[in-house]
């Protein structure tokens, strides 16, 4: 088991080639270092930390390409990604409702060519409830009307396809349960695992770098001012590529960072773990 610094992970074999660039000649050259291929049993055999020179700690040795956006063939959707982001986030589960404290939201919903309206029964305070008129059907075409909000998730066919889309499905959901503070450092929180790990998903099949799940209990939405039940809320830390900016609300976009360096978006082989061994498919590639 290959484990990286992200908390990804993959099962392979000794054999497995591997493209790596070491970070002793990182330091040397930059990114101008070249590539090598290696095997996973001879990075296990180098070894895959080293002393960072204060002695006390070690650093990771290997670092793997970063992945340019990975290109889905198109897929028809039944609703636009952005809004569908949107009530999964800040939705209510039984209903074409979408509560939220930023009209910026409610905007780009209009502007996919809904014409939402504040429902009077909704919370008090900043937040208002919002009725989609004709959102029902097409969260029923998609199998997420009455789906429970903790086992919220995101459609296959939204998955897997064009990166303009993802990134206006992740956009929805960023704008809505996700946060970015003054550093710039990118959030998302949700009770539902499954949606928690499909941002991840989304973020690293758009070329950039998700943490592994956090669990957070008690979960408070202050602007929602519910608790939701004490169940546990799940956390993920997004990095993305530089101009790739996925907050649609202005207060979230100014906090973007223009510029990134190389190193936040790269992952790195933490170790290398032996397992019993099992039977598994070979393949091979033309190039």
């Amino acid at each position: 088991r290959v484990l990286f610094d992200d908390g990804t992970s993959t099962v392979t074999c000794g054999e497995h080639l591997w493209a790596v660039r070491g970070r002793n000649e990182r330091e040397y050259y930059g990114s101008r270092s070249l590539w090598k291929l290696m095997s996973t049993e001879e990075l296990r055999q180098h070894g895959v930390k080293r002393s960072n020179g204060l002695g006390k700690y070690l650093s990771r040795k290997w670092e793997i390409p970063t992945t340019a956006p990975v290109m889905y063939p198109y897929q028809p959707l039944p609703l636009d990604p952005y809004t569908l982001g949107a009530w999964l986030g800040d939705g209510h589960a039984d209903a074409p409702w979408v509560t939220t404290a930023d009209e910026e939201v409610i905007v780009q919903i209009h502007r996919a060519g809904f014409v939402p309206h504040v429902l009077p029964s909704g919370p008090t305070g900043a937040a208002k409830r919002y009725y989609i008129p004709g959102l029902r059907p097409r969260l029923r075409q998609l199998s997420l009307l009455g789906v429970p909000t903790y086992q919220k998730a995101v459609p296959a066919v939204y998955k897997y396809n064009l990166p303009a889309l993802r990134h206006a499905l992740l956009s929805g959901l960023l704008d809505t349960d996700g946060s970015i503070d003054k550093a710039g450092v990118i959030t998302f929180t949700s009770t539902s695992q499954i949606l928690a790990a499909d941002v991840a998903w989304l973020t690293r099949s758009l070329g950039g770098k998700a943490s592994s799940l956090r669990e957070r209990t008690p979960w408070y939405s202050k602007s929602v001012g519910t608790r939701h039940n004490g169940r546990l809320a799940y956390t993920v830390r997004l990095t993305l590529p530089p101009g790739c900016c996925p907050f649609m609300i202005e207060r979230k976009r100014q906090r973007c960072r223009q510029t990134l360096q190389e190193g936040h978006l790269t992952r790195w082989i933490e170790s290398i773990e032996s397992l019993e061994p099992t039977e598994v498919r070979c393949i091979t590639v033309g190039h």
